[in-house]
């Protein structure tokens, strides 16, 4: 009820378009365990069920995106969706202090999460969704993120690790290449 009470006052009296970031908790625990422990094989990632119990479940979500997306028509106004927020795991490899008892997954393994909820809102919603996309995103996904009308491609993580600047003419250069493939 949160997240809708403010997005309908970003709509409604500010009179802004409104993208709303969504968690990969949508997937439920029982598939975000077989992606990441089963099909991924990080077994060593803890998931902690009352971030689930916490989160928004799928059912909800894609109720609450259908009912801004009609208030945002209604009104003459864009509604999105960002894919997604990080997930919540476990603090289990004592790099951080014990007192974090939990952590925030990015990276590889977050874009895999990402990229099933993505089709799963494709599914509900068809291609009329503008959805935001960083989860994840390297030079070498990039392309396929900008093929799929993802707008826009965020980059943080790959540019958070040690000489990620000098990764960027890579991110143009693949998706040049794309571009002259097609």
């Amino acid at each position: 009820e949160e997240i809708e009470r403010l997005a309908e006052f970003v709509l409604r009296e500010l009179g802004m378009s409104c993208v709303v970031k969504l968690n990969p908790t949508l997937l439920g625990e029982a598939e975000v365990r077989r992606l990441l422990h089963d099909e991924l094989g990080y077994r060593e990632l803890r998931l902690l069920p009352e971030a689930f119990a916490r989160d928004l479940d799928w059912g909800r979500a894609v109720e609450l995106v259908g009912r801004l997306r009609e208030t945002a028509a209604m009104l003459g106004l864009g509604f999105g969706i960002k894919l997604t927020n990080t997930l919540i795991v476990g603090n289990d490899t004592g790099f951080l202090p014990a007192s974090e008892r939990e952590v925030y997954l990015s990276g590889p393994p977050l874009h895999v999460l990402a990229m099933h909820l993505l089709r799963r809102f494709r599914r509900a919603f068809g291609g009329q969704l503008p959805i935001s996309f960083p989860a994840g995103i390297d030079a070498l996904n990039f392309p396929d993120a900008v093929a799929l009308g993802l707008v826009p491609v965020t980059v943080c993580t790959d540019l958070l690790k040690k000489g990620g600047y000098r990764r960027l003419p890579a991110y143009h250069a693949r998706l040049g290449q794309r571009f002259a493939e097609v």
